[in-house]
């Protein structure tokens, strides 16, 4: 009886190891895998910059730097 649970614990034991083992591996391929896709797919595309903007029935003046990279952040947030 000692001799079947002692080979029954050593059984669950390898198990484990091997699902470990298994799972810890196919985890790494995926994240390459997905690493790899997001760096060859990703990009960042800046938005026209428009004539003529209203907000609030006020004109917003785009030829100011500081008020055109405020309101290009807004818009891609």
């Amino acid at each position: 009886m000692k001799s079947n649970l002692l080979s029954m614990n050593v059984f669950v034991v390898i198990l484990a190891l091997a699902y470990l083992f298994i799972s810890f591996t196919n985890s790494q391929l995926d994240d390459k895998t997905y690493k790899n896709e997001f760096i060859n797919k990703y990009a960042v595309f800046s938005i026209i910059k428009p004539k003529n903007v209203d907000f609030a029935d006020e004109k917003v003046d785009v030829n100011s730097n500081d008020l055109w990279e405020r309101f290009d952040k807004e818009l891609l947030k």
